[in-house]
């Protein structure tokens, strides 16, 4: 008792709950160009002349105060055990004036998705302990040394994804697309993927396992925690990929209520930044936007499971857009699609398709109007990628492009219409499917028009 009363009366120790997993502080404190824009006190600036965060390495470094006064430190690191400690010994103090010596332990406890960071300082006597306290300000700059690391964590995440959409549906029902496997499955991975749910325990602290499979039969599994549910307003849970450390990804989606629409606002916050996540963070907006396309189908799909309509304004005239519709060439291009032959009214279109995962699927359409820059339509059996299906008994869907001149260049609308004729156990997978499709290549012929654009100039 006597010994650690002893060995207190040498410390100062300072601990802070930062609202960031293990893995993401742990970057922060070993990252030198994270290092240095948090260390130290509010005011002070910290300039690195050598580092090396490993046991045995150094850090020289100089501290400068707001009034100029400059602190050099030499720090030698001791024990670097990832993500859980760093110890250090340290010896500074004011340029020209008396220094302190003190042996420093950071320990990174995991608590959920935050992380409880704790500063041990150790000094050689009481007196060395006081000193510091009186003349530097030390646990006060210690205390705001955590504040502004928890500032730096809060405004520099790895990666941030912000997307809002307009479901038209009612809160109530779009929140409960959320609330079971059998409804999530349905509409919650971008296609041509689908989600496999292994587990779905949907409480707060409740966890899931679920994977996104490939059309290939390839799967991407993740798993994780639900962290805060608020029906029917927030949903918020962390997740990780598998060959990752945990808590890696942070999500909270909130549900405003707009009469019989909902607005979802979705943050995405990636904490850490894998190979694995970067690979998946580059889709993540295109996927996000599939995604909510598909949400928006299943919750509208009572009220309008017959018809698909999207618009989009193209930066050119009718006369080019209506080359890059009915060029079967330029067709395919943008569409991904091989065609044999040119579009002609009333005959047969055939030919394969190129999007990566569907190469197996068939071009089959039959043109229906070519109404110079105004109309081009075909009927077509939608969503036909299982190939051992007969699809040609069912009654196919009628696919309408429309062009309409506008002051910016061309109103382009896509109809699909049918779906109601369709088989019950088909029509809903078929109608969300080119839902989201459609969203997809109306920004595909966007995109391609673009392009054609820069490379002419």
């Amino acid at each position: 008792m006597a010994k650690a009363k002893k060995s207190a009366a040498r410390e100062i120790v300072v601990t802070r709950l930062l609202d960031a997993p293990r893995q993401r502080v742990w970057e922060a404190l070993t990252d030198p160009k994270q290092l240095e824009s948090w260390w130290g006190p509010i005011g002070f600036k910290t300039v690195t002349d050598e580092i090396a965060i490993k046991p045995g390495g150094f850090w020289r470094h100089t501290m400068i105060g707001p009034d100029g006064a400059e602190y050099p430190n030499m720090t030698v690191f001791k024990e670097v055990v990832k993500p859980k400690r760093i110890v250090y010994v340290n010896g500074g103090g004011r340029k020209g004036g008396p220094g302190t010596h003190f042996r420093a332990t950071w320990t990174l406890e995991a608590s959920g998705a935050k992380t409880e960071l704790t500063i041990r300082l150790v000094f050689d006597t009481p007196k060395e302990r006081n000193f510091v306290i009186k003349e530097f300000g030390a646990l006060e700059g210690g205390k705001q040394t955590l504040a502004r690391l928890a500032e730096h964590l809060a405004t520099h995440p790895a990666f941030e994804l912000l997307i809002e959409r307009v479901i038209n549906a009612p809160r109530e029902r779009v929140f409960e697309a959320w609330t079971n496997p059998e409804r999530l499955a349905q509409w919650f991975a971008p296609k041509p993927f689908q989600l496999i749910v292994k587990k779905m325990n949907f409480r707060p602290g409740g966890k899931f396992n679920m994977s996104m499979r490939g059309p290939d039969g390839s799967n991407f599994p993740f798993t994780g925690t639900y962290r805060e549910i608020v029906p029917p307003e927030k949903l918020v849970w962390t997740g990780e990929f598998t060959s990752g450390p945990a808590d890696q990804i942070t999500t909270a989606v909130t549900f405003d209520a707009r009469g019989q629409q909902t607005r979802i606002h979705a943050q995405q916050t990636f904490h850490v930044m894998t190979p694995e996540i970067e690979h998946a963070t580059k889709g993540a907006k295109q996927g996000w936007t599939m995604t909510l396309d598909q949400l928006d189908a299943f919750c509208s799909g009572a009220r309008q499971i017959d018809r698909v309509e999207k618009r989009v304004e193209l930066k050119a005239p009718p006369s080019r857009v209506w080359r890059a519709l009915t060029d079967h060439r330029e067709f395919g291009k943008w569409f991904r699609v091989a065609i044999d032959g040119p579009f002609e009214p009333g005959q047969i279109s055939r030919g394969r398709i190129t999007y990566p995962g569907y190469e197996h699927v068939k071009w089959e359409v039959v043109v229906k109007q070519l109404q110079s820059e105004r109309r081009f339509s075909f009927t077509w059996h939608p969503y036909p990628i299982d190939p051992k299906a007969d699809y040609s008994n069912e009654t196919s869907t009628l696919v309408e492009f429309t062009l309409k001149k506008t002051k910016k260049g061309t109103l382009l609308t896509v109809t699909e219409s049918g779906f109601d004729q369709l088989p019950a156990a088909r029509r809903p997978e078929a109608f969300r499917a080119n839902a989201a499709g459609w969203t997809e290549q109306m920004k595909n012929i966007e995109r391609h028009l673009l392009s054609r654009q820069k490379r002419q100039r």
